[in-house]
């Protein structure tokens, strides 16, 4: 009964966002925007205004198929209506120009945003109750020379229920991460590009820190998920609440885990590392392409090299790599090549053939060219993250003091045995869980 139920729903949601796609009206003939209500799947209703219920089910379609995005942008002649799901972009439906301020005025009233302000950016939040939750929404809207474009952050709060054994660690990665907590100061660092899931990652990390014993305070731009037990404070720049002032506040505090939202220059990483040296737990993150790159990135800051080597503790990097779909994912016949192209040597190309040769359960995939129902025909459904992470031992910390080069620290952690993103892509690759072809696109990227 519940599917049956869910696919007349799911063809409501379609028939209205049909509707929508047809309708030439203009803002004038369709003043009436309705109340707000954060039950919008009351809206559906026939009676209901077409832009109220247009809009809904906009909001609606997108938590189903599990889109973190959604991208309303007015061009010339149409409205295009974009979802990010699994980090990509698809495009959904495309509207008639005419609605645009329509759509734009719904979403300003929801949000709690001036309707007449169209010559500035603005930016808001609101509530929405879909399917029993309660959502949060982030909204960004900027004026474009074809009207105002909005993009609609869809903060996911199972999130905060993601334990850090669920999010794609190896179990030698884990062991690593859950022994640096023991230490009670120390600067543990995550790095990687927008979007790779440093956020999912570090509040995983603090959901597993916050107990009673703990006092945990956070300084965030923004503070995206609130999490209970945890002081969590907005920074503020424009009114002289930044980062440093923040976190010279906290000090004083009886703090004994900061987090700081990122390491964005000198004065902030100095004060990370004070707090680090002064019997702090410090987790933070950085924009670096990978874990030795964030030594480099720190010296290059204007850090000491000595007050590297003594403060962090820790560095994890990582990425997020779409899943192969289940249902159609077929052999990958190219996989040696793509390999190659990752950096694999032939030596240990010919290794994996042999290992091939002796246990049939190891292969590459790669996603079916048209998918199927199940992936929304992408041939990938869901992320998982890849990672790497580096230790400061010893060794690694008499280098870094001795000169810092990139180049001996790869040479290091390569003797090491420290397995990097590709290796640790590739081993998920052999598993059936990704695509080499998703590792390349996403490392290089």
């Amino acid at each position: 009964m519940k599917e049956i139920e869910k696919l007349k729903e799911t063809s409501k949601i379609e028939l209205i966002l049909k509707e929508l796609e047809s309708s030439e009206f203009k803002i004038s003939e369709n003043i009436y925007f309705g109340d707000f209500n954060i039950d919008i799947e009351k809206s559906l209703t026939k009676d209901t205004p077409l832009i109220i219920k247009g809009f809904s089910a906009i909001l609606i379609n997108a938590v189903e198929i599990g889109a973190t995005d959604i991208h309303i942008e007015p061009f010339e002649k149409e409205v295009r209506i974009r979802y990010r799901v699994d980090g990509e972009l698809i495009e959904i439906k495309k509207l008639h120009k005419n609605i645009s301020g329509s759509i734009i005025a719904r979403l300003k009233i929801m949000s709690n945003l001036d309707i007449s302000e169209k010559r500035v950016p603005q930016d808001g939040r609101m509530k929405i109750k879909i399917k029993g939750n309660i959502l949060d929404f982030r909204i960004g809207i900027i004026p474009t020379i074809h009207g105002e474009k909005a993009v609609i952050r869809i903060l996911n709060s199972e999130i905060l229920n993601l334990k850090l054994d669920m999010l794609g660690f190896s179990p030698i990665n884990l062991e690593k991460i859950l022994n640096s907590f023991t230490s009670s100061s120390g600067i543990i660092l995550l790095s990687g590009p927008t979007g790779s899931g440093k956020t999912t990652t570090l509040n995983a990390i603090l959901q597993h820190l916050n107990t009673i014993e703990k006092n945990i305070s956070t300084v965030e731009d923004p503070v995206e998920y609130n999490i209970y037990g945890i002081t969590q404070i907005q920074a503020r720049p424009e009114i002289g609440l930044d980062f440093s002032t923040v976190l010279r506040q906290l000090l004083r505090q009886d703090p004994d885990i900061l987090m700081i939202g990122e390491i964005r220059d000198l004065e902030t990483s100095e004060i990370a590392i004070r707090a680090a040296l002064t019997g702090h737990l410090v987790f933070s993150t950085i924009h670096t392409k990978d874990a030795p790159s964030t030594i480099v990135r720190l010296l290059n800051m204007g850090i000491e090299s000595y007050l590297i080597s003594s403060s962090i503790s820790l560095v994890i990097s990582q990425r997020l790599v779409r899943k192969l779909c289940e249902n159609c994912s077929i052999k990958d016949e190219e996989w040696e090549n793509k390999l190659i192209k990752l950096g694999v040597t032939l030596f240990e190309i010919e290794k994996i053939k042999e290992a091939k040769v002796n246990s049939s359960e190891i292969n590459f995939y790669t996603c079916s060219k048209t998918g199927c129902k199940n992936c929304n025909n992408t041939g990938y459904k869901g992320r998982i993250s890849i990672h790497e992470v580096m230790e400061m031992g010893i060794e690694l910390k008499e280098l870094i003091e001795k000169n810092g080069v990139l180049s001996e620290i790869q040479k290091l952690i390569k003797k090491q045995k420290m397995k990097t993103l590709i290796e640790d892509g590739i081993e998920k690759a052999k598993n059936k869980i990704t695509s080499l072809e998703e590792i390349i696109k996403v490392y290089y990227r």
